[in-house]
């Protein structure tokens, strides 16, 4: 897969190690708990959540880094209906703007569990990624809990 967004020539760009995400820098940002986005606890009660439209995470990466995939690890929450949807956002470099690089992944509350590696719609490379709720639940609780992502590289 070609890479969306090249790094200027003579830049190397290494392919993010999912580790290197999880032990990197503490998320942060406007949803509840963001630090817990890769801290790398999958226990109850260690969670991130998204309670108005357009909160977001911003995670910084210790430098550029190619990424290609993402997962995330799903909560078990009863009553809700798992239609909230989450958007996973870019810093591109050369226009210093936020870029969608996952448009829509609906969060499934049902079992507490790992998802599948998913392949994200381009290779990119950033500093930077953004994690942005675009729908809430529409179950008991109007909100978007996940308790962890993760992206890596090829």
């Amino acid at each position: 897969m070609a890479i969306s967004n090249p790094p200027p020539p003579g830049i190397v760009v290494s392919a993010l190690e999912n580790d290197l995400f999880r032990h990197g820098l503490a998320g942060y940002g406007d949803a509840g708990d963001p630090f817990r986005i890769n801290d790398n606890v999958i226990t109850a009660g260690s969670l991130v959540f998204y309670t108005v439209v357009a909160q977001y995470i911003i995670v910084e990466l210790h430098c550029l880094m190619r990424l290609a995939s993402y997962r995330y690890y799903e909560h078990n929450r009863v009553g809700q209906n798992s239609d909230g949807v989450l958007r996973i956002q870019y810093w591109d470099e050369d226009t210093q703007a936020w870029i969608d690089w996952v448009p829509a992944i609906t969060i499934a509350v049902g079992v507490s569990q790992w998802r599948a590696w998913a392949a994200a719609p381009a290779v990119i490379t950033t500093r930077m990624i953004r994690a942005i709720a675009d729908v809430l639940d529409t179950g008991g609780i109007a909100r978007v809990e996940i308790v962890e992502l993760q992206v890596r590289g090829t």
